[in-house]
């Protein structure tokens, strides 16, 4: 049973992580992404432990997405296909 233990904490933190994502009341985004943070800080899982520290780094912008609904998704695509256009072009010019 112990080995399947960090499935079990991965599968909590990922329903957590989604009640957060389709929250619709109170409390604050804020409140419920820090409660989980802490959950996969603590977690002893190192993949959750990086991410929920890569979430912090980037928690502002995480949290606009419930202020303004706004997202860099479009044009974060664009930059992707500029740099693979470009890599394409130094590959070519050698």
């Amino acid at each position: 049973m112990r080995i399947n233990e960090p499935i079990f904490k991965a599968m909590l933190l990922k329903e957590a992580f989604r009640r957060f994502i389709f929250r619709t009341q109170k409390p604050t985004p804020g409140d419920v992404l820090e409660a989980w943070l802490e959950q996969a800080r603590t977690s002893g899982l190192q993949a959750f432990e990086r991410l929920a520290e890569s979430f912090r780094e980037k928690m502002k912008f995480l949290l606009n997405w419930f202020r303004k609904k706004i997202s860099s998704a479009i044009s974060e695509g664009f930059n992707n296909k500029i740099k693979r256009l470009t890599a394409g072009l130094w590959l070519i010019s050698d």
